[in-house]
């Protein structure tokens, strides 16, 4: 029996490193392509097109119109809220008979604005591309789809919508 209860001992570090190694692989980098079009133009050849990453580091963006390359960093904003939550929680006394309490908590959440503002720049010709993102679901972020609104330095209007 001695011998079992080590061996369950020793298998438990290893299951933690698995989970976690698990769970963490599962939190890597979000990636959502977005196509976009030029206003007043059908497709001239060159196909605008959109690449958000979402990660630990924020959230960056990378785009190409027509023959340009864009590159910056989209903003979300998000507060945090707090709220006191109770709960029932069944234990047993010294006697082995069950019981109840009320326990009382503050659980906290992060409430994740609908809109978003990015700003990229052409590192070849100092253009600037200014992006205003409406989100479906910005608790999920832009995988879930939205509206992008954006406006290149010569007033050329470009939207997406993912």
């Amino acid at each position: 029996m001695a011998a079992a209860l080590r061996h369950r001992t020793k298998a438990a570090p290893l299951l933690s490193a698995l989970l976690v190694s698990t769970l963490l692989g599962a939190c890597g980098p979000v990636v959502t392509d977005v196509p976009l079009q030029v206003e007043g133009r059908k497709g001239d050849g060159q196909a605008a097109h959109m690449t958000i990453t979402e990660g630990a580091n924020g959230i960056a963006a990378t785009a190409a119109v027509e023959g340009q390359y864009f590159t910056g960093r989209v903003v979300q904003e998000s507060h945090r809220e707090s709220y006191p939550v109770r709960e029932w929680v069944t234990y047993k006394d010294r006697d082995g008979h069950k019981r109840q309490r009320l326990v009382e908590h503050i659980e906290t959440r992060t409430i994740y604005e609908p809109i978003a503002f990015g700003l990229l720049t052409s590192g070849s010709s100092g253009d600037v591309m200014r992006c205003t993102f409406r989100l479906a679901a910005p608790q999920w972020g832009f995988s879930q789809g939205g509206i992008a609104d954006c406006e290149l330095s010569d007033g050329t209007a470009v939207v997406a919508s993912f």
